[in-house]
């Protein structure tokens, strides 16, 4: 999987995630990344939309969010809050990119260089 720094429509900053993720396969996904994050709290909130996962979760007392879209296809980690630092979750992918025995393992994070942005 990899990653990378973006910016939306509206000017907001998140970190794109790109891999082979889909519908069925990204609730575990989820599960194993809180597992490794290992977050002060998480809940799964259900959304009146039927093509979307969304997560929300507090991690280092940072607010943010986790979110699958399926149309149009994008996955996500966002601030929740203007204070929320999104540098510490890009270096936690970084940490997690270089660990070898990581059991993410079969999911291979790495950054996207930023001249492929």
């Amino acid at each position: 999987m990899e990653y990378r720094y973006a910016t939306s429509p509206t000017g907001m900053l998140y970190i794109e995630l790109q891999g082979n993720l889909t519908w069925r396969n990204f609730p575990r996904f989820a599960d194993t990344f809180f597992e490794i994050l290992k977050p002060q709290t998480g809940k799964y909130l259900s959304v009146n939309v039927v093509d979307m996962h969304w997560y929300e979760f507090t991690w280092k007392d940072n607010k943010y969010r986790l979110i699958f879209e399926d149309f149009p296809y994008e996955v996500s980690i966002e601030k929740d809050d203007e204070d929320s630092d999104l540098s510490l979750i890009y270096e936690f992918l970084v940490s997690l990119s270089e660990r070898s025995n990581s059991p993410m393992n079969t999911i291979k994070f790495s950054a996207i260089p930023l001249e492929q942005r």
